[in-house]
Order: C-alpha cells, then structure tokens, then sequence
C-alpha cells in the first residue's frame, strides 16, 4: 500500500472510529446492567456544559461556542485535508491543538472500554495523519 493511500485512511479512519464508538454506546447501553446505566448516566459530571441553560454564564458560552466552531472547522478541514488542499495541513494542526485542551472543560468522562479503545486508536492515527502531512511524500501534494 503506498503512503498516498495509507493518508486518506487515516484521514477517514479517525472519524469512522469516533462514529462506531459513538453508535456502540448509544445502541449498547440498553443492554448494560443497571449499575452501569447509573455510572455511564454521569459522564461529563462537572463540566462547562449547564445542566440547565438559564444558569450558564456569557463566558461559559463564549467557550462553548469556540468549541462548537472548532469541531465544525475541524470536520470540514478532513474533507479538505483528504483532497490535499493546501491549507488544510495547517488548519489540521491547529484544530488539533485546540481541541485536545478543550477536553480538559468537558469534566469527568466515562468510557465502556469499546468506546475507549476506539476513541483513543482514533487519536493515535490522528497522529499518523499529521505526520504523514508533514513528513513523507504527502507532504509534496500541499506546496
């Protein structure tokens, strides 16, 4: 398989993983005991999302709208970043340095390990796609 190839894989793959593990807990749960109903019940306990909007503060709101944008951004760029468009390994970057901090406001997460296996393969091969953009012959297909 040559490097062109493996780059749009781990362009696309990151996404479809994060889909699966999102899909797995949604479809899952259901048929988890009730003890872990409870425990998966409080993911994200203590985070910058209001269990009631009306509380939420003007700068609470600002960060969630700059988080919002940034995934937005984030997801168009891997459309971008697929076709090679110059841009798109920067912006790539970027998303990346800020979304990673970002987790640190979305409080206490609890995964079933699926879900977390997946999320964090995703994020490995998010790291194989940068590299690749910057350090092998892809890199070429964004001057």
């Amino acid at each position: 398989m040559n490097v062109f190839t493996v780059f749009r894989l781990s362009v696309v793959a990151p996404i479809v993983l994060s889909g699966i593990g999102a899909a797995y807990a949604i479809l899952a749960e259901a048929s988890f005991s009730q003890d872990w109903q409870d425990i998966l019940a409080w993911n994200g306990d203590g985070g910058i999302f209001p269990d009631d909007s009306s509380t939420a503060s003007i700068p609470t709101w600002i960060l969630i709208g700059g988080i919002g944008l940034t995934v937005v951004v984030a997801l168009v760029n891997h459309v971008l970043l697929f076709f090679y468009w110059k841009p798109s390994r920067a912006i790539y970057f970027v998303t990346c340095i800020l979304l990673y901090p970002s987790m640190l406001f979305m409080g206490l997460s609890i995964f079933t390990p699926v879900e977390y296996v997946l999320y964090e393969v995703a994020a490995f091969i998010s790291g194989i796609t940068l590299a690749l953009a910057y350090y092998s012959p892809v890199a070429e297909r964004f001057k």
